[in-house]
């Protein structure tokens, strides 16, 4: 199998993530997370197993991500190797492996869901930009993605903030960790949307 058409199943292989996305939400899992977990009472075993199989999932589909470097190579797509990926896709399996392992709560879970979420559209992108020449014209929206990306962040910074200055029953440490990390990431994605995008209008 070529480097390009192994891309290409590695992407449509880490769009399978939607799956458990998907379950996540059917199963009322992320409704418990954003209307019920904050209050006092403590969720249900059923939702903690919930919780649990989905932060194990997410933190393997990270793994798999790290596939996205290598291909790079393959592909002599080295400028695409920057910081701003390797950092990406390190903190990534690091910060979900720890929270998994150390700081189980349900920040992790919703941070996990937002990002799914976004991989999934980035993932279909990056399928059909391997696939050749003659599909970029279905590409156009390159540079929203990036945007998504951004949209991700701020989100996923809101909704820190909101268990840090509410009276939330979760890991102020784990929202510390997650906002200080997104924080990084959220400026690492504008500077690279700056430099990439604006910069080429200004000039």
């Amino acid at each position: 199998m070529r480097p390009t058409e192994m891309n290409i199943f590695h992407d449509l292989k880490c769009n399978t993530r939607i799956s458990f996305v998907l379950q996540a939400v059917t199963d009322g899992l992320i409704l418990h997370l954003f209307t019920e977990s904050c209050k006092p009472q403590q969720g249900s075993r059923d939702h903690a197993n919930k919780a649990l199989s989905f932060s194990w999932w997410y933190v393997m589909s990270k793994v798999v991500e790290l596939a996205d470097t290598v291909f790079f190579v393959l592909r002599k797509k080295n400028r695409q190797v920057s910081f701003l990926h390797v950092y990406h896709h390190a903190s990534q399996v690091v910060y979900s492996w720890a929270c998994l392992k150390y700081l189980p709560g349900e920040q992790g879970v919703v941070m996990g869901f937002i990002n799914s979420l976004v991989h999934v559209v980035m993932y279909f992108y990056y399928m059909v930009a391997a696939m050749g020449p003659k599909y970029q014209k279905y590409i156009w929206w390159k540079k929203y993605m990036t945007v998504i990306q951004l949209v991700q962040f701020v989100v996923a910074l809101v909704y820190l903030a909101f268990t840090l200055v509410s009276d939330c029953h979760v890991s102020r440490l784990l929202s510390v960790l997650l906002a200080t990390n997104g924080t990084f990431l959220l400026s690492l994605f504008m500077n690279f949307y700056f430099q990439t995008y604006k910069k080429k209008v200004a000039d």
